[in-house]
């Protein structure tokens, strides 16, 4: 009987194993080369990258110029419903963290920003089932401001536990010059 016991309990670990963990080739690629929950796990290359290559995601520093290598994107590719998530654009410049005003973000979400003549990245983040989307706003002499909208699904259900960080483009009437751009959150039910 204890023979029986142990096969069973083993076979409940399998099943556990193969749900939880697999090979991922089910499992959407965020993008991001990061893991959540601080994990001992290395970073993975976004498709289309090489060893070498700068992070597409807000967990590497973006440097003056930011380049990406040409690749599908993941997850974030932009569609139906991700309208605006893509990589900030090649060769785009980040904005200086003084010329970026986050007071209506969360306290610990990426206040990143790239540009590149009128394209506006923005870094965001999202994990489970929230899916992240940019709004823009006003957009005056002095200042652009976009909101961060994380959406929800109406109704519960299963969703993995992970944080993903894709970054938002929006496109602005002129380029952004020396603007401030104002970071607003907003946080909905699909």
């Amino acid at each position: 009987m204890k023979w029986m016991n142990a096969i069973a309990g083993s076979a409940v670990v399998v099943m556990v194993l193969a749900g939880c963990g697999g090979n991922g080739a089910g499992a959407p690629d965020s993008g991001a080369g990061e893991t959540a929950g601080g994990g001992s796990s290395a970073p993975v290359a976004a498709p289309g990258t090489k060893p070498g290559d700068k992070p597409a995601s807000p967990g590497g520093t973006p440097d003056e110029s930011v380049s990406h290598p040409a690749g599908k994107p993941g997850a974030g590719a932009p569609g139906a419903d991700r309208p605006n998530a893509s990589r900030p654009p090649e060769g785009g410049k980040a904005v200086p963290a003084k010329q970026i005003k986050p007071d209506g973000l969360p306290k610990d979400h990426p206040k990143k920003a790239v540009v590149k003549g009128t394209t506006l990245a923005i870094a965001a983040q999202e994990g489970g089932c929230a899916v992240a989307s940019a709004e823009l706003g006003k957009q005056t002499a002095a200042q652009v401001e976009v909101t961060v909208v994380l959406t929800e699904p109406k109704e519960p259900r299963m969703c993995t536990m992970d944080i993903r960080f894709p970054w938002l483009t929006v496109e602005l009437d002129e380029p952004l010059g020396d603007r401030t751009v104002v970071l607003k959150y907003d946080k909905r039910k699909a």
